[in-house]
């Protein structure tokens, strides 16, 4: 699942599993800044989050993960800056 844009789980970790969903951002009202999009994104792709838990935990749409996840293989972190974002739709 990890095609090498993404950090993988460190390998010492006795669980990564319950660190790396500890890691995500709580449930409820989000301020989405870059560095918490990132982590969901890499929570998708490293397999410890589905796309659709994601959706539902964040009350996301599927646009809106499928427009964070275009922009960090694009341009990275700083692509997922809500000015990015913005300057983006509008071109």
């Amino acid at each position: 699942m990890n095609d090498g844009l993404w950090p993988s789980p460190p390998p010492d970790n006795d669980d990564p599993q319950n660190s790396a969903t500890q890691a995500l951002p709580a449930h409820g009202n989000i301020r989405w800044v870059r560095s918490r999009k990132s982590l969901v994104l890499q929570a998708i792709e490293n397999g410890f989050l589905s796309e659709a838990e994601a959706l539902d935990r964040y009350n996301l749409s599927s646009e809106e993960l499928h427009n964070w996840r275009e922009h960090f293989r694009r341009t990275g972190e700083a692509g997922l800056s809500t000015t990015a974002l913005l300057r983006d739709r509008r071109s």
